[in-house]
């Protein structure tokens, strides 16, 4: 009877650790350049580029990173941050001045599942009867 209290107990707090150690490791440390959506470790026109591919959902942001990295004008990734990047690579002179520097945060670890379902692509509205590669036909007079 004690050896199957002992076992128990040992099963209790070895289980106990390992939830411990699920919700004390789910956040990870990243460091990155604000600016840099591509993740190349330069600011270019391709995080621009990505930006705007991103918004017009021609590339996915499956991790989250780009919209991380990119953003650098308010609280969303959206097109004025790809214009903030474009006026600070012809150095004009713009409201956001931490372009370029580097930033560290902690975000879930990207090991861990997802806790919530992952976004498809979106699909094509039926008010709009085009492919996206196709143009609509207007006859000539």
């Amino acid at each position: 009877m004690k050896k199957t209290v002992k076992i128990i107990s040992i099963i209790t707090v070895v289980s106990l650790l390992l939830c411990m150690s699920v919700f004390f490791a789910s956040a990870k440390t990243i460091t990155y350049i604000k600016g840099d959506a591509d993740g190349d470790g330069t600011i270019s026109v391709l995080d621009a580029t990505t930006i705007q591919k991103t918004l017009a959902s021609l590339i996915m942001d499956t991790d989250g990173m780009i919209t991380i990295r990119g953003e650098v004008g308010g609280d969303t990734l959206d097109i004025t941050d790809a214009t903030y990047i474009q006026k600070y690579l012809a150095h004009i002179d713009t409201a956001v001045k931490d372009i370029n520097t580097e930033v560290s945060i902690e975000i879930e670890d990207p090991t861990e599942p997802a806790t919530e379902p992952a976004t498809e692509a979106p699909t094509q509205d039926s008010t709009y009867p085009y492919d996206e590669y196709e143009l609509p036909f207007i006859p000539s007079r």
